[in-house]
């Protein structure tokens, strides 16, 4: 999700909802456990952030299939 689609996403919440958002550091968050591979809460009841790291051709093969529309 980009920072404007959370913020309109936010705003509309708030029009909905009382909410109190604010931005925290991640070492002062209680019963959320966070590692080198994942962070999570410790009743495993909410979302989990995993990194995940990929490696693809994806840009080359756009690359060369747009070199071959435009000799056409």
């Amino acid at each position: 999700m980009t920072n404007k689609a959370l913020y309109n996403w936010l705003k509309n919440q708030r029009k909905k909802n009382f909410l109190n958002v604010k931005k925290t550091d991640l070492f002062k968050l209680k019963k959320w456990i966070f590692n080198k591979r994942e962070i999570y809460h410790e009743s495993k009841k909410f979302f989990k952030v995993v990194g995940v790291k990929i490696q693809s051709n994806f840009y080359k093969k756009k690359k060369m299939g747009s070199a071959n529309y435009s000799s056409k």
